[in-house]
């Protein structure tokens, strides 16, 4: 049985992560007020409805920020913009379900890629958007809590 507040948190991570991954997929780039916004809303959230899961949110938001922060400075291949996002979908998934994000997002990637590449529409330069990866991510995240 879903928790109300469960419900709340997926219409939060959903209202700003839907819109997120449709830009990102667009532009290759994630608007602040999207990645920024979420943050402040789910903060805002677990401070008037305080659960047992704060740190492991928090944590969860860290480490998806500093995950992604130590990948754009080894690789260059992701913007400031995934950094943000996926301290979001790190803050509404929690630091164990992270995992669940992480991997979710890295099979639904290798999915497209290699579809684009079978139909020979990928370049090797290519810049691919991640947030529709990492949105998808969460709400595989929310389908096992």
């Amino acid at each position: 049985m879903i928790k109300y507040t469960d419900l709340v948190r997926l219409v939060v991570f959903l209202a700003f992560g839907l819109p997120a991954a449709f830009i990102d997929a667009r532009t290759l780039r994630i608007p602040d007020i999207l990645s920024l916004g979420g943050i402040i809303a789910f903060l805002l959230f677990e401070i008037l409805v305080p659960s047992d899961a704060l740190f492991s949110r928090i944590a969860g938001g860290v480490f998806g920020f500093l995950l992604f922060l130590l990948l754009r400075v080894t690789t260059k291949g992701l913007g400031f913009g995934d950094v943000k996002y996926a301290g979001f979908v790190g803050l509404y998934s929690g630091l164990r379900l992270y995992f669940v994000v992480l991997l979710g997002a890295s099979c639904f990637a290798l999915l497209f890629a290699l579809i684009m590449k079978l139909m020979k529409k990928e370049n090797r330069g290519q810049k691919i958007p991640f947030a529709p990866f990492l949105t998808l991510g969460g709400i595989c995240a929310m389908l096992v809590r």
